[in-house]
């Protein structure tokens, strides 16, 4: 699912070795499969925040639903992940069937080129489908300030502790907000390239909307809508001093505003669309 930078490019050699090592592990699946590994129920989600919350409110109120958690260091592999994920997960919990959806987590910017490109073979072989969920610029960047993230690939961005996957841009200035805000928008340009082969939805859908996200995530997934339920997340960090971040969004961000993230006061969340990706407006306090 993620694009050659040449739509007319053919695999080389190196991708027809692994295509043929994944249609291997196809057939050992598929040879093995009880019970049946169902790529299509198979979802892999992508985010610009911390999912912990989430993914344990998701795993508490949708039915015949796993969220998974796992570090995944070897994309190759997720055919088998998947595969075990879903029969270690019926094997554990009489409550789920086999058209249950197995989640895991895959931050897809933290990828080096050739595992996006493995990403890209597997999931036109399998069907797997993405969903990413981004947040407000502002409330992101304060986000990856935080403690909860101060070990995260976007916490070390500095000269001296530069995660190894920012040494490939060359940034022009050594401010922590500035590299932070360049990143921000790497994920949301990657995304929106993206938009017509993944789901999106953004984190104030979530807080604000919460019911039409659950209603929409349902009928994307097709597993039943909950009757009754409650999103415990945590809030935004919007009353926090910003201006500083404020200036490298203006500066560094332009692809918020495909997000409908402009530059006025408030908030106005809740606003869905029809359009291939459902958007939630929210602006920015953002001078």
């Amino acid at each position: 699912m993620i694009e050659y930078s040449n739509t007319n490019q053919s695999p080389n050699y190196e991708e027809r070795i692994f295509i043929a090592k994944i249609l291997s592990t196809v057939n050992q699946v598929n040879k093995n499969a009880n019970p049946k590994n169902k790529p299509h129920r198979n979802i892999i989600i992508t985010s610009t925040f911390d999912m912990s919350s989430l993914r344990t409110e998701l795993n508490k109120i949708l039915d015949n639903f796993c969220y998974i958690d796992d570090g995944i260091h070897d994309i190759s592999l997720l055919p088998q992940i998947f595969y075990e994920k879903r029969k270690k997960a019926l094997n554990q919990n009489t409550f789920f069937d086999e058209d249950l959806i197995i989640a895991l987590n895959i931050n897809i910017l933290h990828l080096s080129l050739s595992d996006m490109v493995k990403l890209k073979l597997i999931t036109n072989e399998f069907g797997y489908r993405i969903i990413a969920f981004i947040w407000n610029p502002l409330d992101n960047i304060l986000h990856w300030n935080s403690q909860i993230y101060q070990n995260s690939p976007e916490a070390r961005i500095s000269d001296k502790n530069l995660a190894e996957i920012w040494k490939t841009i060359q940034f022009k200035s050594p401010n922590k907000i500035e590299r932070q805000s360049i990143i921000w928008n790497l994920y949301a340009l990657l995304f929106w390239n993206l938009k017509k082969i993944i789901k999106i939805y953004t984190y104030e859908q979530v807080l604000y909307s919460n019911e039409q996200f659950i209603k929409d995530l349902c009928n994307y997934l097709l597993v039943p809508y909950p009757e009754v339920f409650h999103l415990n997340l945590p809030q935004n960090f919007i009353s926090q001093n910003s201006e500083d971040i404020s200036i490298c969004i203006q500066k560094n961000c332009p692809t918020r505003l495909n997000y409908h993230y402009d530059n006025k006061n408030g908030i106005i969340p809740g606003i869905w669309d029809n359009d291939p990706v459902v958007f939630c407006r929210t602006v920015l306090k953002l001078k």
